[in-house]
C-alpha cells in the first residue's frame, strides 16, 4: 500500500494534480460501507436493487446537473421508506474519451414488498418527469405529449421504412 501510494503522489506531482477537496474525501471516507456493497453490484442488485438508466448527456458537466436534481425525485421514495437511505448514488460514465457521458442511479428497495412490485418503474417515471421538468431529455422513448409524441413520431418514420407492413 506504501509504494501504491508513492507511485500515485508522483503522477499527482509529475502533472501538477490536486488533492480532492476534503468534503469529496470525506463523503466517501463516511458512506465506505455503502460503496463496498455497491462494488458486489450484480449480487446486491439480485437481492434488492434498482439500475435506473437515467440519460445520455452531452457532456460530463450536463451529467453533474442532472445528478443534482435528483433528490427532487429520490428523496420522496426515501421519506416513505421504499427506497434505502442511502447517499445518492449515481455514477457518471463518460462516452467517447469524456466528449458526452451516461448517468445512471443505483437504488435499493424491498423487492419482498408489495410496494416493491411497482417502486422500480415509479422511481424511473418519477426521474423523467424530472428531467423533462428541467429540460433535459429523456432517457428512454416514451409515449405521450410530453415526449414530443415519440410513438406517433417512430410509427410514421416505421410506414416510410416498410409500407404496408
Amino acid at each position: 500500500m506504501e509504494y501504491e501510494e508513492r507511485v500515485m503522489w508522483d503522477i499527482v506531482r509529475e502533472f501538477d494534480g490536486e488533492t480532492v477537496d476534503e468534503s469529496v474525501r470525506k463523503r466517501w471516507e463516511d458512506n465506505m460501507d455503502f460503496f463496498v456493497i455497491v462494488s458486489f453490484l450484480q449480487r446486491v442488485l439480485k437481492l434488492g436493487g434498482g439500475w435506473a438508466p437515467i440519460i445520455h448527456t452531452d457532456s460530463m458537466n450536463h451529467a453533474f446537473e442532472i445528478a443534482g436534481a435528483i433528490p427532487e425525485f429520490l428523496d420522496k421514495f426515501i421519506e416513505n421508506g421504499l427506497v434505502l437511505d442511502a447517499p445518492h448514488n449515481f455514477q457518471v460514465i463518460p462516452i467517447e474519451y469524456g466528449h458526452g457521458a451516461h448517468i445512471e442511479l443505483l437504488f435499493f428497495y424491498d423487492r419482498t414488498s408489495q410496494a416493491g412490485h411497482t417502486t422500480l418503474m415509479e422511481v424511473m417515471q418519477k426521474s423523467m418527469e424530472v428531467d423533462i421538468k428541467h429540460g433535459h431529455y429523456s432517457p428512454m422513448p416514451a409515449h405521450g405529449e410530453l415526449y414530443g409524441n415519440y410513438h406517433v413520431w417512430a410509427e410514421k418514420i416505421r410506414q416510410a421504412l416498410e409500407p404496408g407492413v
